[in-house]
């Protein structure tokens, strides 16, 4: 999921496309979704030239342990989240990405 300028692109492939425009700062990054899943999106994400990559927080309802190793050999994953999102979680981990920014 991205936003930009208050948008959510809620199909992984809308926001590779929102990704080579303008870069967010953070993605949540859906690992179950249409026309383009999780992995798909990574495999062309690490393809774009950039020099600061933003935080990618991977979201799926369960983990399996190859599901980490494989997300974590892509070197730009920062970290799983367990869904169902606890609004006060992402909020924490928004202001946590945005202090760490500044």
């Amino acid at each position: 999921m991205v936003y930009e300028d208050g948008y959510e692109a809620l199909v992984n492939l809308t926001a590779l496309v929102i990704s080579k425009k303008r870069l967010p700062d953070v993605i949540l990054l859906d690992l179950n979704m249409l026309v383009m899943n999780g992995w798909e999106f990574l495999d062309e994400f690490v393809k774009l030239p950039l020099v600061i990559k933003p935080q990618i927080f991977v979201v799926s309802s369960h983990f399996e342990l190859s599901q980490i190793n494989k997300g974590n050999s892509y070197g730009i994953v920062s970290d799983y989240i367990s869904k169902p999102l606890v609004e006060s979680k992402l909020t924490d981990l928004f202001e946590s990405v945005m202090t760490a920014s500044i």
